[in-house]
């Protein structure tokens, strides 16, 4: 068993460490009007949370706080892929709505492009 002298006692615990979230993003065009973001961060609990945020020339933007409990730092970042790459690869065809323009198309295709890159250096796929 350890023993503790005073000092020990009266020192006050070490501040718990805050993770840093890894941010993969990339823009889409010039302007940075359009982008796309990802961030995968540990909850503290052994699971992984997960935000995406991206933006197709200033429309059809998305994005929110971190959420959910994921097993691992790849799950939380397949989740991550695959609801981008479900609205980007929607985007790219949609030909229906205010989000027609060919530009939108166009970029949408660029991050297409962006998520299938970062499926090939983590070993992930939507």
């Amino acid at each position: 068993m350890q023993q503790l002298s005073m000092l020990d006692l009266m020192m006050p615990p070490p501040a718990p460490t805050v993770a840093e979230p890894l941010w993969l993003r990339t823009n889409l065009d010039k302007s940075g009007w359009s982008y796309g973001k990802i961030g995968i961060m540990p909850n503290g609990d052994g699971t992984w949370a997960l935000n995406t945020r991206d933006s197709v020339g200033g429309y059809c933007g998305h994005g929110g706080p971190f959420w959910g409990e994921h097993a691992s730092f790849k799950d939380a970042l397949t989740a991550a892929v695959k609801m981008m790459h479900g609205r980007w690869a929607d985007i790219s065809v949609r030909m229906d709505d205010s989000c027609c323009q060919e530009s939108h198309r166009r970029v949408a295709r660029k991050g297409l492009d962006w998520l299938a890159g970062i499926e090939a250096e983590y070993g992930v796929s939507h």
